[in-house]
């Protein structure tokens, strides 16, 4: 995709895939503490 295309998803989408990028790196990050922690 050229840059324009590439602004216009994160435009359209950013609310979206930010939620969803912070509650998966949420929940990675739980899992890995969680095999740290041999929890």
């Amino acid at each position: 995709m050229n840059s324009v295309e590439v602004s216009h998803v994160s435009k359209s989408f950013d609310g979206q895939a930010v939620v969803s990028d912070l509650s998966f790196d949420i929940r990675a990050g739980l899992l890995m503490y969680g095999k740290k922690t041999n929890y």
